[in-house]
Order: C-alpha cells, then sequence, then structure tokens
C-alpha cells in the first residue's frame, strides 16, 4: 500500500490547486486502486467533498490544537511538512509514503513512480543544485554559510555517521517518495533542518535536511517524468490558473472531472513549458511547447479561457522577440 498524502490549509486557491492535484493521479493512474490510500491534511475538508464521490480520500483536520499534539509545542513552521509525513507514517509503518506539494500535479502514468518506492530506493522532484553551485535563489553569505556548517564535521544518521561536502547535491522537496523504512529517520531531519535554518535561514531548510538524509540511505530517483512541480517564481501565473481550473472542476460528474483533468494536464505542462522557454529567450522552443498546447485546448467552457491565456503568452513574448516591449516575467495569468 502507498499512502499519497497532501497537506493543504489556508485560502480557497491552495484548496483548488490541491484538488486538481489528486484528480490529476486518477486521470493518468492505470494501476491498481486498492493499492493507493489518499491522505489529505487539511484546515476545510468540506471544501474537497466534491470533488472525490467514488474514491478513498481520509481527511485529517488541522486544527490549531492539532497542530500544537504534532509539533509538540514548536511553532517552527518548516516543521510542518515533517510533522505531516511523521504522522502518515506513524499511522500506516508498514506502507510506502508518496507526499506532494499541492503546486504540482501529474502528466504521466505514475503506476512506475508508485511500484519504483522500496526500500534503498527514494524518489524527489528533481535535482535542484549542487553545494558547490550554491543554492540559486540565496545570497553569497547564506552559501558561504552553509558550506562553513556543512563541512569538516560529521552528522548523525540513524546509527551512522556522515561526512558531506562540495559534491553533494540538494534534491526538491516537492515530492518525497520514501519506503516506509524512512520513518527511523524523521528525527534526523527535523534536527538537520533546524540547524540548517539557524546557520543560513534558508527557507529550503527542510528540502536540504530530506536531501541530506534520503542521498544518504537510499538511492534518490527523480520523479518529473510523472510530476510537474511549478514552484519556480518565473511559473508563479500557472499557479492562478491551477487553483481557477481547480475550482470549477468541482461541480462536475467524476468520471468526466478525470477525463478534462488528463487533457488539462497536458495543456498545463506545454503551457509551463512555453512559458519557462521564453523567459529564457529560448523563442523556437517557447513556440513549438505552445503549439503544443493549443491541440490540447479544450472544446468546452473551458476552451476560451485556456486559448486566451495561451494567446497572451504568444503574443507578448512575439513582442519582446521583436524587441517591441523589453518588460519581463509579466502576471499573464
Amino acid at each position: 500500500m502507498t499512502n499519497i498524502t497532501l497537506l493543504s490549509y489556508g485560502d480557497e486557491k491552495e484548496h483548488s490547486r490541491t484538488a486538481l492535484c489528486i484528480l490529476s493521479f486518477w486521470s493518468w493512474y492505470s494501476g491498481k486502486k486498492e493499492d493507493i490510500r489518499f491522505l489529505l491534511y487539511t484546515d476545510n475538508t468540506s471544501h474537497f467533498e466534491p470533488y472525490f464521490e467514488g474514491i478513498e480520500v481520509r481527511y485529517h483536520l488541522i486544527t490549531p490544537e492539532r497542530w500544537e499534539d504534532m509539533l509538540q509545542g514548536n511553532q517552527f513552521k518548516f516543521f510542518r511538512k515533517i510533522a505531516v509525513i511523521e504522522d502518515s507514517f506513524t499511522a500506516y509503518p508498514n506502507d510506502n509514503l508518496l507526499f506532494l506539494d499541492s503546486d504540482t500535479f501529474f502528466i504521466a502514468d505514475p503506476s512506475p513512480l508508485v511500484q519504483g518506492i522500496m526500500p534503498g530506493t527514494s524518489f524527489m522532484h528533481l535535482m535542484d543544485f549542487t553545494f558547490q553551485e550554491g543554492y540559486p535563489y540565496a545570497t553569497p553569505k547564506q552559501n558561504a554559510d552553509f558550506m562553513k556548517w556543512l563541512e569538516g564535521k560529521s552528522f548523525q544518521i540513524g546509527d551512522d555517521s556522515y561526512c558531506f561536502d562540495k559534491r553533494n547535491v540538494s534534491w526538491n522537496a516537492g515530492v518525497l517518495g520514501m519506503s516506509s523504512e524512512i520513518a527511523r529517520y524523521i528525527p534526523d531531519v527535523y534536527r538537520l533542518t533546524e540547524e540548517i535554518f539557524k546557520a543560513t535561514s534558508f527557507h529550503v531548510s527542510e528540502q536540504l535536511a530530506f536531501a541530506l538524509v534520503l542521498q544518504t540511505v537510499t538511492k534518490v530517483h527523480p520523479s518529473d517524468t510523472y510530476i510537474l512541480h511549478y514552484w519556480p517564481s518565473k511559473a508563479l501565473p500557472l499557479s492562478g490558473l491551477a487553483s481557477k481550473i481547480g475550482l470549477q472542476l468541482s461541480v462536475l460528474q467524476f468520471n468526466t472531472k478525470l477525463e478534462i483533468t488528463r487533457k488539462l494536464t497536458n495543456y498545463l505542462q506545454y503551457l509551463f513549458k512555453s512559458t519557462i522557454s521564453f523567459n529564457s529567450n529560448n523563442f523556437s522552443n517557447g513556440y513549438k511547447f505552445a503549439f503544443k498546447a493549443f491541440k490540447f485546448t479544450l472544446i468546452n467552457k473551458y476552451s476560451l479561457i485556456n486559448r486566451v491565456h495561451l494567446l497572451k503568452v504568444v503574443i507578448y513574448n512575439s513582442l519582446k522577440y521583436l524587441k517591441v516591449i523589453k518588460v519581463h516575467h509579466p502576471t499573464l495569468f
């Protein structure tokens, strides 16, 4: 059994993105339904109920008192994701776990990903950067502080001690696929997260902690073949579009939801690739992916919305290519 776990709290947009992520899994998945259990940690269960008729989603209501219990009184915000993962492992100690950030959705059949989670093998989204390169969104001082903290000492992970250096890497933690054996290392993730943040103020402290632990005790594999994680700041407009689409899907019949979701995730992945290519001034790929996105626009009430957004992307970047305008990264969505 694999528990696919998500955390969604705050506003309606966050919940709608989460719903899109869960629906995208079922729109692509070809494996056995009985091998999958969704665990949704949220402060608003009623928002999700219209989405998931006919599939099992086990809700874990998050209240201030529940946070207090899970975090044992610690208000350190980077512990929340770790606490949800720990709680999932505790509730189902023999099951594998696939944790997903809400700003993700599936773009291919995840059956090989689910089947690939096993002792000695884990998944994160993709390799982010080497420690020698440094975190690209950090200041030089923060990267220097991280290396000062990292090098020249040993770290206790499980029962053994390990040393790290600039050759180690950070993996993006928008996806975390882990076997049940990883539960014993969660205390190490807590400790490393707190130490990294104290040394650097990195907002990716929890990501670095998971990356250090998992690349030490397992072989880490990428999952970007199956999952798109639209976190980069240059792709933030996709977040608003995903939440808008997620909200509209709630009123449809379940099988229709899945049919439309699969087409939408194809559209969104090519829109994402087109936007990233244009923002990198790779205009040939930008137009190529825009054309692929256009093929997946739908002949229903979503079609006009999708085509308008796509048209904005193409027109704006055509003007940029012709040097009519010079503004970068507009809010197109």
